[in-house]
């Protein structure tokens, strides 16, 4: 489990086919990292495999790659990391499960100053319920609020600090996005339709 609170940003340093999917060998300035343990690479929950002093790997699955933008990628780009969070830490962003639900286009940026506004679209029809204006959406692994909500597409506003910090400040008009709705608006949707009888 995730807050989508990204803790560092990493590079991209090696991508390796293996017999079904990838090897991704990733550049962190995390201490005391340990096989197994899970991290979330633009909101992906992936395992540490093997550890370098300054990089790690992990393996995607054809699942993984078929979901997610991590197909998409090429060494050398930039991916937000987040080591999972404790019972007791601080939640700084949402609950994120780093399951992604699908992955959505950027389909326009718009620069305000120090501000930045992203509009996306492509949200799949039986993912309307769970956007709402207000309400909290992951993109890239990042928690970020929804703001205008219309049809297929929403807008969220980056703050200077989370342009600074993420990889969201690189996204240009046609890029795609790892998205991961609300974990409780997904229940509430899934519950009310067993109950309406609706599934």
């Amino acid at each position: 489990m995730f807050s989508g609170y990204i803790s560092d940003c990493g590079y991209l340093k090696e991508i390796k086919k293996t017999a079904q999917g990838v090897r991704f060998c990733i550049t962190s300035t995390y201490e005391r990292l340990e096989r197994g343990e899970s991290i979330a690479v633009d909101g992906a929950c992936l395992t540490v495999t093997d550890i370098l002093q300054d990089s790690f790997f992990c393996d995607l699955s054809p699942e993984t790659l078929a979901c997610t933008r991590a197909g998409r990628l090429v060494e050398g780009d930039r991916v937000n990391l987040e080591r999972s969070i404790c019972l007791n830490d601080r939640l700084n962003g949402h609950l994120v499960t780093g399951h992604v639900d699908q992955t959505c286009l950027l389909k326009k940026k718009n620069v305000l100053s120090e501000y930045t506004q992203l509009s996306f679209s492509g949200v799949h029809l039986e993912a309307f319920a769970f956007i709402v204006p207000k309400g909290s959406v992951a993109i890239n692994g990042v928690s970020l609020t929804l703001n205008n909500v219309e049809k297929d597409v929403f807008d969220i506003m980056l703050i200077p600090e989370t342009l600074a910090k993420t990889n969201l400040s690189e996204l240009e008009a046609g890029d795609y996005v790892n998205v991961e709705f609300d974990y409780f608006a997904k229940l509430v949707a899934k519950q009310t339709k067993l109950y309406l009888g609706l599934s």
